[in-house]
């Protein structure tokens, strides 16, 4: 959508023609309306005068009303401000939740994770340096920094598991060493389940989100199970990454061998080869095991990536809102390696130095535009 266009609405100098394409836009996608909605936070950040709606409603409607038209393009003028209401009074809304943190600088949040356990306790886990001990069900889980260390008594190893949740948000990550030595560091906006003590003749856990796995060798197999997926494997180091949002789900394989089981049907992987699974088929290359594993060490690491996938790294750590100018933006690929431990406007700016897009941050709101 020309911008120009956006502005005329904002000032309400449409004409017929141009209200019904904005109207067609807006009817489009959600994601046209929410990049409208961010182009108006600018836009008023700009003016440093709030959009007074009803007063512009008011002066659109007696503007227009003595001149003769057309019904048909009276409507089309008519929805594109019905439209306006409705996205300015979500505009309001957002601005308000927003505004008591557009002081603070956008950076990766200092965050704490939650463990739910079987009986519904909760526990939350601090990034802090002190050593904690939760003494639960007849197993100590040893709590430090941003490591979760399970040691299960020897007389509950015979009783019944539980189920134990952990939720990492927004700018965590966590690791997690299970009581079978295994150990898996969870990334941020991820959840992992799993029993405790394992049951029965495997070792089972459950992702939703990213984690590196290495596991500790046993005579039973460790199975992870991701987006209806699953990895069975002895022993080995892998990362795995299934957020929902992602159309690929991606498997990359470091140390050792792994089966991949995709609704019945099973491939092998060997050291430095990926899985990437989009719309049930799976594809395997030879990677740089490097970049996929970066992020444990602070690192966004990509090689001729898209966009939009860099900008939803940074969207999980920062608790950033990314919208786009133009939907094209997001397939334009970059090659590079960032430290997510910066102020995300450090990373935008050195984005930014290729001079191919550039970026407007509003609070937490990022829009992303073309360089001119």
């Amino acid at each position: 959508m020309d911008r120009e266009l956006l502005v005329k609405l904002l000032r309400n100098d449409l004409t017929e023609e141009e209200a019904r394409l904005v109207k067609e836009w807006l009817d489009l996608s959600e994601q046209n309306r929410q990049y409208y909605a961010a182009f108006q936070l600018m836009w008023e950040k700009k003016k440093k005068l709030p959009v007074d709606v009803e007063r512009n409603y008011t002066e659109l409607f007696h503007k227009r009303k003595n001149v003769k038209r057309n019904i048909y393009a009276w409507h089309w003028r008519a929805a594109v401000i019905v439209l306006l209401l409705g996205t300015s009074l979500y505009i309001s809304k957002y601005y308000i939740n927003r505004q008591a943190e557009q002081e603070r600088p956008v950076a990766g949040w200092e965050t704490e994770a939650v463990l739910h356990t079987g009986d519904k306790e909760t526990f939350v886990i601090c990034k802090k340096e002190e050593r904690q001990l939760i003494r639960h069900e007849g197993m100590i889980i040893e709590q430090r920094n941003k490591t979760l260390n399970y040691n299960v008594l020897q007389d509950i190893l015979t009783q019944k598991s539980e189920l134990h949740v952990l939720e990492v948000p927004h700018g965590g990550e966590f690791l997690v060493e299970l009581e079978d030595r295994s150990k898996i560091w969870v990334n941020a906006e991820s959840n992992l389940e799993y029993l405790v003590p394992f049951a029965g003749k495997e070792r089972r856990v459950k992702l939703s989100g990213e984690a590196y796995f290495q596991v500790a060798k046993a005579d039973i197999p460790f199975i992870v199970e991701f987006n209806a997926y699953e990895i069975k494997v002895l022993g080995t180091e892998f990362n795995v990454k299934a957020y929902k949002d992602n159309e690929t789900t991606v498997a990359t394989l470091v140390n050792g061998q792994i089966s991949l089981i995709v609704h019945g049907d099973s491939c092998t992987l060997y050291p430095g080869e990926q899985a990437q699974i989009s719309n049930e088929k799976v594809t395997v290359t030879t990677v740089n095991t490097a970049n996929y594993i970066a992020w444990r060490e602070g690192i966004v690491a990509f090689e001729e990536e898209r966009l939009e996938n860099i900008m939803n790294e940074l969207r999980r750590w920062y608790d950033i809102d990314v919208f786009y100018e133009n939907e094209t933006l997001k397939n334009i690929r970059f090659t590079g390696k960032i430290d997510r431990y910066e102020d995300v406007r450090v990373l935008l700016d050195k984005i930014g130095r290729l001079e191919v897009v550039r970026f407007e941050i509003n609070g937490n709101c990022v829009l992303v535009k073309r360089c001119k």
